[in-house]
């Protein structure tokens, strides 16, 4: 019965965009996960805001409004990390006997813990979180969310942000939620351009796939490569200074 069902709603839900075979791996990429997995998703660019505004924090959020947007029974949802609020508004009012599976990304902030103001968050990060529509022990135990996968997992371990959380805290509702990866950038220069002289140079994501399949074909295999890691990162920041004290320990000991 439960094969049929699924069965059936898979057949009612509407085509997902596939991005051309040319280019299958562009998945690995936020923007790529939306587009070929999921059936509801944001179908125009970005928005940055620079302070909150209502459910909407600073940061990036679609131009999507979630209390119209059609959502029918057994939808795969892709909603951009801090829409999460707004979606919220939205899925508590959906039909009980609903059930949909949610996909979410795009923004550094860590899933779902920082995102429901879990941990001792302070500083500019806070301007990243508005209060919720519901716990996240109330969202998670709701029948109707049967899955969230999420970009910047943090149910349990340890952040920088949240500190630190035992898996055993969240182990009744822990299924529920599954870490993705978080993929490569090419929306950045595929949407917004690099800024050349007074304007922005663009490249699709397709062709900036095709552009590092290029560069890898052309390095030397694993075993030929030097044992070395590269760590593009400001060791400025307070926040990532002990990362880099690790990494300068690392080399001195195997150098």
């Amino acid at each position: 019965a439960l094969a049929l069902l699924a069965s059936l709603r898979e057949r009612s839900a509407p085509p997902r965009r596939h991005y051309p075979a040319r280019c299958p791996s562009v998945t690995l990429w936020s923007r790529g996960i939306m587009r070929a997995c999921c059936d509801v998703y944001p179908m125009q660019g970005m928005v940055s805001l620079s302070k909150p505004q209502g459910l909407r924090a600073r940061g990036e959020h679609s131009m999507v409004d979630w209390e119209t947007v059609a959502i029918h029974d057994g939808a795969i949802v892709y909603v951009p990390s801090l829409d999460v609020p707004a979606f919220l508004r939205r899925f508590t009012v959906l039909p009980k006997s609903y059930r949909i599976t949610l996909v979410s990304g795009g923004e550094d902030v860590g899933m779902p813990r920082e995102l429901f103001g879990l941990g001792h968050i302070t500083g500019r990060r806070r301007t990243m979180l508005v209060k919720m529509p519901l716990e996240l022990g109330e969202f998670l135990g709701d029948a109707r969310l049967l899955h969230w996968w999420v970009q910047n997992f943090d149910l349990s371990g340890c952040t920088v942000w949240t500190g630190c959380e035992p898996a055993s805290s969240w182990a009744w509702l822990s299924h529920k939620v599954s870490p993705l990866p978080i993929g490569v950038d090419l929306h950045k220069l595929s949407e917004r351009g690099i800024p050349v002289g007074a304007s922005g140079r663009k490249q699709s994501a397709c062709s900036q796939q095709a552009e590092v399949e290029s560069i890898r074909e052309s390095l030397p295999s694993f075993h030929a490569r030097p044992n070395a890691l590269l760590a593009p990162f400001s060791c400025a920041r307070s926040d990532r200074r002990a990362a880099c004290d690790a990494l300068k320990r690392q080399k001195e000991q195997f150098t």
